[in-house]
């Protein structure tokens, strides 16, 4: 699959100017294209196999992506879907990961580049009164592999984990 053109005639500097794009927004082309993905995860002590597909593509003249992701274990779980949103924001120099699936949650992550090739990504929120932490952390592997590792906290206590792994 050749490679989507980025367009980037549209980045704007807060002084309204044109800008080149920072090299940090570039990070985020990483994840554009057609993926497969295959995971493992656990809620408590149950684990769960899940297979699926994420479609990302360019947004906001380079300086994020967009992304729509679905999801089914072989267990016959309920699909699931979301719809993301990834962005660079030079002002704070943080990355921004927002997203909305139909198990009612919508979270925005925010963190960094850590290394070249890694992000790391945190939510802190209330899950039912409590307080709720969600890690992730973004690895680059190569232009045709990508691994995430996210977590989830309430109260401290252990929620669920998830490792997955899409491939181009």
């Amino acid at each position: 699959m050749a490679q989507e053109e980025i367009k980037t005639e549209g980045a704007i500097g807060p002084d309204g100017k044109r800008i080149e794009l920072p090299e940090k927004a570039k990070v985020l082309h990483k994840l554009i294209g057609e993926w497969k993905m295959t995971a493992v995860g656990h809620m408590g002590d149950q684990e769960m196999k899940a297979n699926g597909a994420w479609s990302v593509s360019a947004t906001a003249g380079g300086f994020g992506t967009t992304g729509r992701q679905s999801m089914l274990d072989p267990e016959g779980n309920p699909e699931y879907l979301a719809t993301d949103l990834w962005g660079y924001d030079p002002a704070s120099d943080e990355y921004h990961y927002f997203y909305v699936d139909n198990f009612a949650e919508a979270h925005d992550l925010s963190g960094s580049l850590v290394h070249p090739d890694k992000m790391e990504l945190v939510y802190e929120g209330r899950q039912d009164g409590k307080k709720y932490v969600e890690l992730a952390e973004v690895d680059f592997v190569n232009d045709n592999e990508i691994r995430v590792r996210s977590s989830g906290k309430v109260d401290d206590e252990f929620v669920w984990d998830f490792d997955a792994t899409f491939a181009k």
